[in-house]
């Protein structure tokens, strides 16, 4: 794809696709909302996927042919950030059933924009901190998964080398900070001094940290033991399964681990909780919900 002379090669993680997988498989397991409800939301959230995505291609030709600087900038980082908030503002929208452009949606969505920026900033400045403790916790992994004890992984210059007895290869590093900062982004976002929250927040950082270093542990073990192609799929199925990860741990910190477990079953057999329903009395599996004003 050439866009005002800048040529791009599009692969399949350029399509978007899996983030089209991860918010279309979200809407359809929350059985809260009919069938047909769900199947509308996943009709017009892939719609709006696949035009914001169209969009992203022409700016970021666009930028690449202005600034190869620019390009990188816009290309690792600002798209990905924001499809990341985009999949997670359109499921909200969708479950509360206010998709809608209020004042306070767009807020909202600017303050965690905001901080997500500031977090990845600031990760992206302590870099070789960062990157060495991931490559120190994917070292040992990544030995035990080649069977090699000589093997290990660094990081140098944003991308994690591999070494092992037969050769060496390397690996971009920049884009897992996104699940990081979207995680940390989202608690700050929503800042509670509650002392669950501040514990179940910092179980889940070291959560999505251990899973990074397993993501990369494992690409690098495909690859010694099959070839790239497979290691990229690997990867790229890794940065989606850690976005999903840093949504649903930010929840689990805001709700607890009690309450989001005993709010599945009634996602999944389909039971509204009596929160839940505003305008019930109460919730009935026989008969639905019974009005304030008329008891059953």
């Amino acid at each position: 794809m050439t866009v005002n002379g800048f040529a791009m090669r599009i692969i399949t993680q350029c399509t978007a696709i899996h983030y089209v997988i991860i918010l279309s498989t979200a809407i359809l397991l929350y059985t809260i909302h009919s069938i047909a409800y769900r199947v509308t939301g996943v009709v017009v959230s892939t719609l709006i996927v696949i035009i914001a995505n169209a969009i992203r291609l022409i700016i970021t030709g666009v930028t690449g042919s202005i600034s190869w600087d620019a390009f990188v900038i816009v290309h690792d980082y600002l798209w990905l950030a924001g499809f990341s908030l985009l999949v997670l503002g359109i499921w909200i929208l969708w479950a509360e059933r206010k998709f809608s452009l209020t004042l306070k949606n767009l807020r909202r969505f600017g303050i965690v924009l905001t901080v997500c920026t500031a977090v990845y900033g600031a990760i992206y400045l302590a870099m070789p901190l960062f990157g060495g403790l991931i490559a120190g916790l994917a070292s040992t992994l990544f030995r035990m998964l080649i069977s090699n004890p000589k093997a290990g992984i660094l990081f140098n210059d944003h991308r994690m080398v591999y070494s092992y007895t037969g050769g060496t290869f390397s690996a971009n590093f920049v884009t897992d900070l996104m699940a990081v900062a979207l995680y940390i982004g989202l608690l700050v976002s929503r800042w509670d001094m509650r002392n669950g929250v501040v514990k179940r927040g910092l179980v889940g950082l070291a959560v999505i940290l251990c899973v990074i270093a397993t993501v990369i542990a494992g690409a690098g073990a495909i690859t010694v033991a099959t070839e790239k192609s497979a290691a990229v799929l690997f990867l790229w199925t890794g940065h989606g399964i850690l976005l999903s990860l840093s949504i649903c741990l930010w929840w689990v910190a805001q709700n607890g681990w009690r309450n989001t477990f005993q709010k599945l079953p009634e996602i999944l057999i389909n039971q509204p909780p009596n929160q839940h329903q505003n305008h019930c009395y109460e919730y009935r599996p026989d008969k639905g919900c019974a009005p304030l004003d008329n008891q059953l």
